[in-house]
C-alpha cells in the first residue's frame, strides 16, 4: 500500500491536515502514525483514515502543515 495521496503528496508523522466536509466545521487532525495505506490520528480516542481518502475534495482533506 502507498503512503501517497491522489495528488502526490507523501504522508507523514506530525502532519495537519483539515477536514473539508462542511459537517465537520474545519476540524483537524495530526498524524500520529502511517501504515499500509492508513494514517492514525488520535481525536479523543485512536482513530484511522484511508490515504485514498485525503485529497481535496467536498468530503476529502488538505494538508495543512508539515512536521
Amino acid at each position: 500500500m502507498s503512503d501517497l495521496t491522489k495528488e502526490g503528496v507523501k504522508v507523514e508523522v506530525g502532519q495537519v491536515w483539515r477536514d473539508l466536509d462542511k459537517r465537520m466545521r474545519g476540524r483537524t487532525i495530526k498524524i500520529t502514525k502511517v501504515y499500509d495505506g492508513f494514517a492514525y490520528y488520535e481525536a479523543p480516542v485512536k482513530r484511522r483514515i484511508a490515504i485514498k481518502r485525503m485529497h481535496r475534495h467536498s468530503t476529502g482533506f488538505e494538508l495543512v502543515s508539515q512536521p
